[in-house]
Protein backbone atom coordinates (compact mmCIF):
# COMPACT_ATOMS: atom_id res chain seq x y z
CA UNK A 1 0.00 0.00 0.00
CA UNK A 2 1.41 3.59 -0.88
CA UNK A 3 0.57 6.52 0.60
CA UNK A 4 -2.01 7.57 -1.84
CA UNK A 5 -4.19 4.95 -1.49
CA UNK A 6 -7.52 5.27 -0.19
CA UNK A 7 -7.55 5.15 3.77
CA UNK A 8 -9.01 6.91 7.12
CA UNK A 9 -9.68 5.06 10.70
CA UNK A 10 -11.53 6.46 13.20
CA UNK A 11 -10.57 5.89 16.59
CA UNK A 12 -13.37 4.40 18.91
CA UNK A 13 -11.18 5.15 21.91
CA UNK A 14 -11.63 1.89 23.10
CA UNK A 15 -7.87 0.99 24.25
CA UNK A 16 -7.75 -2.28 23.08
CA UNK A 17 -4.49 -1.14 21.12
CA UNK A 18 -3.05 0.07 24.17
CA UNK A 19 -3.55 -4.08 25.80
CA UNK A 20 -1.27 -7.01 25.43
CA UNK A 21 1.27 -5.41 22.68
CA UNK A 22 5.13 -4.60 22.94
CA UNK A 23 5.45 -0.99 21.66
CA UNK A 24 8.63 -0.08 20.87
CA UNK A 25 10.56 2.95 21.37
CA UNK A 26 13.62 4.55 19.64
CA UNK A 27 16.10 7.11 20.76
CA UNK A 28 14.10 10.12 19.54
CA UNK A 29 10.95 8.65 20.63
CA UNK A 30 12.32 8.13 24.49
CA UNK A 31 13.77 11.60 24.40
CA UNK A 32 9.98 13.02 23.54
CA UNK A 33 8.57 11.18 26.18
CA UNK A 34 11.19 12.01 28.98
CA UNK A 35 10.60 15.56 28.38
CA UNK A 36 6.92 15.37 28.31
CA UNK A 37 7.11 13.86 31.57
CA UNK A 38 9.93 15.85 33.48
CA UNK A 39 12.11 12.98 33.54
CA UNK A 40 15.66 12.75 32.32
CA UNK A 41 15.89 9.70 29.28
CA UNK A 42 17.84 7.46 32.28
CA UNK A 43 15.12 7.47 34.67
CA UNK A 44 12.30 6.76 31.74
CA UNK A 45 14.05 4.31 30.47
CA UNK A 46 14.34 2.83 33.81
CA UNK A 47 10.47 3.66 34.90
CA UNK A 48 9.11 3.14 31.78
CA UNK A 49 10.55 0.43 29.51
CA UNK A 50 11.56 -3.23 29.22
CA UNK A 51 15.35 -2.24 28.32
CA UNK A 52 15.25 0.81 26.93
CA UNK A 53 13.27 -0.76 23.83
CA UNK A 54 9.32 -1.69 25.10
CA UNK A 55 7.25 0.13 26.93
CA UNK A 56 6.30 -1.55 29.82
CA UNK A 57 3.10 -2.71 30.55
CA UNK A 58 0.75 -3.07 33.89
CA UNK A 59 -0.64 -5.81 34.82
CA UNK A 60 -3.23 -7.45 32.94
CA UNK A 61 -0.38 -6.24 29.40
CA UNK A 62 -1.94 -2.90 29.41
CA UNK A 63 0.35 -0.19 28.65
CA UNK A 64 2.10 1.92 31.10
CA UNK A 65 0.25 5.11 29.83
CA UNK A 66 -3.28 3.74 29.40
CA UNK A 67 -5.32 5.33 32.38
CA UNK A 68 -9.48 6.06 32.44
CA UNK A 69 -9.43 8.72 30.35
CA UNK A 70 -6.96 7.41 27.85
CA UNK A 71 -3.50 7.66 26.93
CA UNK A 72 -1.28 10.21 29.36
CA UNK A 73 1.55 10.55 26.81
CA UNK A 74 -0.96 11.14 23.48
CA UNK A 75 0.98 14.24 22.88
CA UNK A 76 4.44 12.37 22.71
CA UNK A 77 3.43 8.90 22.33
CA UNK A 78 5.42 6.85 19.48
CA UNK A 79 5.32 6.69 16.04
CA UNK A 80 3.68 2.74 16.28
CA UNK A 81 0.74 4.18 17.94
CA UNK A 82 0.31 7.21 15.69
CA UNK A 83 0.28 4.52 12.57
CA UNK A 84 -2.02 2.14 14.27
CA UNK A 85 -3.75 0.16 12.55
CA UNK A 86 -1.11 0.63 9.42
CA UNK A 87 2.55 -1.01 9.96
CA UNK A 88 5.40 0.70 7.68
CA UNK A 89 7.80 -1.38 5.64
CA UNK A 90 10.92 0.05 4.35
CA UNK A 91 13.53 -1.97 2.08
CA UNK A 92 17.10 -1.23 2.04
CA UNK A 93 16.86 1.05 -1.06
CA UNK A 94 14.56 3.49 0.94
CA UNK A 95 11.48 2.51 -0.27
CA UNK A 96 7.99 2.37 2.08
CA UNK A 97 4.75 0.77 1.85
CA UNK A 98 1.96 0.41 4.39
CA UNK A 99 0.23 -2.70 5.17
CA UNK A 100 -3.33 -2.57 7.33
CA UNK A 101 -3.33 -4.98 10.89
CA UNK A 102 -5.50 -6.98 11.98
CA UNK A 103 -8.72 -5.15 14.29
CA UNK A 104 -7.70 -5.37 17.56
CA UNK A 105 -10.63 -7.95 19.68
CA UNK A 106 -13.19 -5.76 20.54
CA UNK A 107 -11.87 -2.68 19.23
CA UNK A 108 -14.30 -0.16 18.30
CA UNK A 109 -12.58 1.71 15.52
CA UNK A 110 -14.11 2.21 12.26
CA UNK A 111 -12.07 1.78 8.63
CA UNK A 112 -12.89 3.79 5.83
CA UNK A 113 -12.01 5.12 2.44
CA UNK A 114 -12.56 8.66 2.81
CA UNK A 115 -8.85 10.03 2.70
CA UNK A 116 -5.83 8.78 1.57
CA UNK A 117 -2.66 7.12 3.75
CA UNK A 118 -0.49 10.74 3.51
CA UNK A 119 -4.20 12.51 5.13
CA UNK A 120 -3.96 9.48 7.90
CA UNK A 121 -0.02 10.17 8.67
CA UNK A 122 -0.30 14.35 8.45
CA UNK A 123 -3.87 13.78 11.07
CA UNK A 124 -1.49 11.97 13.39
CA UNK A 125 1.48 14.06 13.42
CA UNK A 126 3.55 11.45 11.95
CA UNK A 127 6.00 13.75 9.78
CA UNK A 128 8.34 13.98 12.19
CA UNK A 129 8.47 10.63 14.13
CA UNK A 130 8.77 9.31 10.29
CA UNK A 131 11.88 11.84 9.42
CA UNK A 132 13.81 10.02 12.55
CA UNK A 133 12.66 7.04 12.53
CA UNK A 134 14.53 6.96 8.84
CA UNK A 135 17.69 8.54 10.35
CA UNK A 136 18.29 6.60 13.02
CA UNK A 137 17.30 3.34 10.74
CA UNK A 138 20.17 4.57 8.69
CA UNK A 139 22.50 4.63 11.64
CA UNK A 140 21.23 1.14 12.42
CA UNK A 141 22.08 0.00 8.92
CA UNK A 142 25.80 1.46 9.65
CA UNK A 143 26.19 -0.67 12.54
CA UNK A 144 24.87 -3.34 11.11
CA UNK A 145 27.39 -3.66 8.02
CA UNK A 146 30.34 -3.40 11.22
CA UNK A 147 28.56 -6.16 12.78
CA UNK A 148 28.56 -8.29 9.80
CA UNK A 149 32.34 -7.11 8.75
CA UNK A 150 33.63 -7.87 12.70
CA UNK A 151 31.46 -11.13 12.38
CA UNK A 152 34.66 -13.09 10.90
CA UNK A 153 37.04 -11.59 13.48
CA UNK A 154 35.79 -11.83 16.42
CA UNK A 155 33.93 -15.14 16.83
CA UNK A 156 32.55 -13.38 20.53
CA UNK A 157 29.66 -11.55 18.52
CA UNK A 158 28.52 -14.60 17.04
CA UNK A 159 27.93 -16.30 20.43
CA UNK A 160 26.41 -12.81 21.20
CA UNK A 161 24.05 -12.50 18.71
CA UNK A 162 23.04 -16.30 19.50
CA UNK A 163 22.03 -15.42 22.89
CA UNK A 164 20.34 -12.34 21.89
CA UNK A 165 17.95 -14.20 19.55
CA UNK A 166 17.18 -16.78 21.72
CA UNK A 167 15.96 -14.15 24.30
CA UNK A 168 13.79 -12.57 21.82
CA UNK A 169 12.44 -15.90 20.72
CA UNK A 170 11.29 -16.52 24.24
CA UNK A 171 9.58 -12.83 24.11
CA UNK A 172 12.55 -11.28 26.16
CA UNK A 173 14.02 -7.83 25.51
CA UNK A 174 18.12 -7.39 24.70
CA UNK A 175 20.24 -6.53 26.81
CA UNK A 176 20.23 -2.67 27.60
CA UNK A 177 23.08 -0.21 25.83
CA UNK A 178 23.97 2.38 27.22
CA UNK A 179 24.46 3.88 24.12
CA UNK A 180 20.98 4.24 23.59
CA UNK A 181 20.35 6.28 26.31
CA UNK A 182 19.85 10.09 24.91
CA UNK A 183 20.44 12.91 27.43
CA UNK A 184 23.60 10.36 28.62
CA UNK A 185 25.34 9.96 25.27
CA UNK A 186 24.25 13.49 23.74
CA UNK A 187 25.19 15.33 27.10
CA UNK A 188 28.90 13.66 27.01
CA UNK A 189 28.96 14.72 23.14
CA UNK A 190 28.21 18.01 24.43
CA UNK A 191 30.56 18.17 27.38
CA UNK A 192 33.46 16.63 24.87
CA UNK A 193 32.69 19.74 22.61
CA UNK A 194 31.86 22.47 24.91
CA UNK A 195 28.21 22.92 23.75
CA UNK A 196 25.49 23.63 25.65
CA UNK A 197 22.79 20.99 26.25
CA UNK A 198 20.15 20.39 23.69
CA UNK A 199 16.87 22.01 24.18
CA UNK A 200 14.65 19.59 21.83
CA UNK A 201 14.48 16.40 21.35
CA UNK A 202 15.78 16.79 17.80
CA UNK A 203 18.63 18.47 18.64
CA UNK A 204 19.45 15.69 21.55
CA UNK A 205 18.64 13.07 18.64
CA UNK A 206 21.24 14.36 16.22
CA UNK A 207 23.89 14.76 18.89
CA UNK A 208 23.27 11.18 19.87
CA UNK A 209 23.25 9.81 16.25
CA UNK A 210 26.41 11.56 15.90
CA UNK A 211 28.23 10.30 19.20
CA UNK A 212 27.10 7.15 18.25
CA UNK A 213 28.39 7.28 14.40
CA UNK A 214 31.52 8.55 15.89
CA UNK A 215 31.52 5.35 18.93
CA UNK A 216 31.16 3.24 15.79
CA UNK A 217 34.21 4.52 14.25
CA UNK A 218 36.44 3.18 16.45
CA UNK A 219 36.23 -0.92 16.42
CA UNK A 220 35.94 0.01 12.41
CA UNK A 221 39.59 1.00 13.04
CA UNK A 222 40.54 -1.21 15.19
CA UNK A 223 39.14 -4.36 15.12
CA UNK A 224 40.06 -6.41 18.22
CA UNK A 225 39.25 -4.31 20.87
CA UNK A 226 38.28 -6.99 23.62
CA UNK A 227 35.11 -8.51 24.83
CA UNK A 228 33.60 -5.32 26.07
CA UNK A 229 33.63 -3.81 22.94
CA UNK A 230 32.39 -6.47 20.94
CA UNK A 231 29.76 -7.12 23.75
CA UNK A 232 28.67 -2.95 23.47
CA UNK A 233 28.62 -3.60 19.59
CA UNK A 234 25.86 -6.21 20.04
CA UNK A 235 23.83 -4.84 22.54
CA UNK A 236 23.94 -1.68 20.36
CA UNK A 237 22.57 -3.50 17.39
CA UNK A 238 20.17 -5.48 18.98
CA UNK A 239 18.95 -2.76 21.42
CA UNK A 240 18.69 -0.34 18.69
CA UNK A 241 17.28 -2.77 15.83
CA UNK A 242 14.40 -3.79 18.44
CA UNK A 243 13.88 -0.26 19.28
CA UNK A 244 13.10 0.66 15.63
CA UNK A 245 10.79 -2.54 15.04
CA UNK A 246 13.24 -4.40 13.11
CA UNK A 247 12.75 -8.30 13.09
CA UNK A 248 16.37 -8.78 14.63
CA UNK A 249 15.47 -13.14 15.09
CA UNK A 250 15.00 -12.48 11.05
CA UNK A 251 18.91 -11.15 11.18
CA UNK A 252 20.43 -12.90 13.86
CA UNK A 253 19.17 -16.06 12.67
CA UNK A 254 21.75 -15.78 9.63
CA UNK A 255 25.01 -14.41 11.61
CA UNK A 256 26.63 -18.31 11.92
CA UNK A 257 25.64 -19.09 8.60
CA UNK A 258 28.37 -19.82 5.47
CA UNK A 259 26.86 -16.91 3.92
CA UNK A 260 25.60 -13.17 5.36
CA UNK A 261 22.56 -11.75 5.30
CA UNK A 262 21.77 -10.06 1.93
CA UNK A 263 19.07 -7.55 1.20
CA UNK A 264 16.42 -9.44 0.70
CA UNK A 265 16.61 -10.56 5.00
CA UNK A 266 17.43 -7.06 5.17
CA UNK A 267 14.09 -5.87 3.54
CA UNK A 268 12.23 -8.45 5.64
CA UNK A 269 13.27 -6.82 8.77
CA UNK A 270 13.17 -3.45 8.27
CA UNK A 271 9.25 -2.45 9.75
CA UNK A 272 7.61 -0.52 11.90
CA UNK A 273 4.86 -1.89 13.77
CA UNK A 274 4.25 -2.79 17.22
CA UNK A 275 4.46 -6.74 18.37
CA UNK A 276 1.22 -8.49 19.54
CA UNK A 277 1.87 -10.46 22.19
Amino acid sequence: MSRHLPFSYRCGRCGRCCEDMRIQVNPYETARLARGLGLSTSDFLARCTRSGVWLKAKSGGVCVFLTGDGCSVHRDRPLVCRLYPLARHRNSSGGERFACLLPRPGSTGTHGLDGEIEDYLAANGAAPFLEQADAWLALFSRAWSLFEALLGVDPLLAALASDIRLLALDGHAPPRSRLLDPDLVAGEQCAARGLPRPESPEETARLHREAVDLWLEGPGRARSRGHERAESLARLVAGLGTGLGVNMTSLFQHVSDEDPPGAVEMDEALRLGADFL
